[in-house]
């Protein structure tokens, strides 16, 4: 994901924040974020990409079991 889309997001976040405690400062909505376990959006997007490539990883290596595949080393 392009760093702009990932700070669009991070930005309606924030906004959300603002709107649901009525504050301004950047510094407070992020103490907020952190107090509530919120996080940010790039944490998420790099969890659930190193989750998709450990699942993506594991099939892969289960399909190679089960059709007796495996890797070749010379």
């Amino acid at each position: 994901m392009k760093k702009s889309h990932i700070a669009s997001l991070q930005f309606v976040v924030n906004s959300c924040f603002v709107k649901m405690f009525n504050i301004r400062s950047k510094v407070v909505v992020e103490e907020c974020q952190r107090y509530f376990n919120f996080d940010s959006v790039s944490d998420i997007i790099a969890k659930r990409t190193h989750k998709f490539l450990t699942s993506f990883d594991n099939s892969d290596s289960l399909l190679r079991s089960v059709h007796g595949l495996g890797y070749f080393v010379s």
